[in-house]
C-alpha cells in the first residue's frame, strides 16, 4: 500500500499500516459511546453502569438536561431492542466489541484472544450505536442528529 499527501509519498507498506489504527480507533470510540450511553460488558453480557461506577468527571447521558428532567441511561433491554430481529445478535456485537476494546486493547487479558471480536460484530455494533444516540439523546432532546460528513456531501 503506498498512501501520497500533495503528491509526496508519506506511507509505504502493508495494508495492516492503515487498517490496523482505523479499526483501533473505531473500537476505542464505540466502547466510549457505549459507556458515556450507560452500557458496559460484564460476564458476557450488557449490564448498566451503575451511579456509582461514575466518576465524577465522566461524561454520561445522565447528565444531559432535559428540561426540568435529565436524560436516562440506556438499558441493557433498550440496547438489545435496536435490532428488533436480532435482540440477541445486537447484545453479542455490542459486547463484543466492549471486550475487543477493554480486553484486547486498553488493556490485554489471557481471556480475549479465546473470543476475539468478529469482523460482522464491529461494522453492527457501530450501526446499533448510531441507533441507540439518535433515540436515546437526539429524540429524546426533539434535535435532529447532525449529519456525518460523508452525508453531507453525499447530498451536496
Amino acid at each position: 500500500m503506498q498512501i501520497y499527501v500533495d503528491g509526496k509519498l508519506v506511507i509505504d507498506g502493508m495494508t495492516s499500516t492503515l487498517t490496523n489504527p482505523v479499526l483501533e480507533v473505531g473500537m476505542l470510540h464505540a466502547r466510549a459511546m457505549l459507556e458515556f450511553l450507560g452500557l458496559r460488558a460484564r460476564h458476557g453480557a450488557l449490564v448498566s453502569i451503575t451511579p456509582s461506577e461514575r466518576r465524577p468527571d465522566d461524561a454520561g447521558i445522565e447528565k444531559i438536561p432535559n428540561g426540568n428532567v435529565y436524560l436516562s441511561i440506556v438499558t441493557p433491554t433498550q440496547a438489545k431492542s435496536a435490532d428488533p430481529l436480532d435482540p440477541a445478535g445486537a447484545e453479542a456485537s455490542l459486547v463484543g466489541v466492549l471486550d475487543a476494546a477493554g480486553k484486547g486493547m486498553a488493556h490485554l487479558t489471557i481471556e480475549y484472544p479465546s473470543r476475539p471480536l468478529h469482523v460482522q460484530h464491529l461494522g453492527k455494533s457501530a450501526k446499533l450505536i448510531q441507533v441507540l444516540t439518535e433515540r436515546h439523546v437526539y429524540d429524546a432532546l426533539n434535535r435532529k442528529r447532525p449529519l456525518l460528513p460523508i452525508e453531507a456531501r453525499s447530498r451536496a
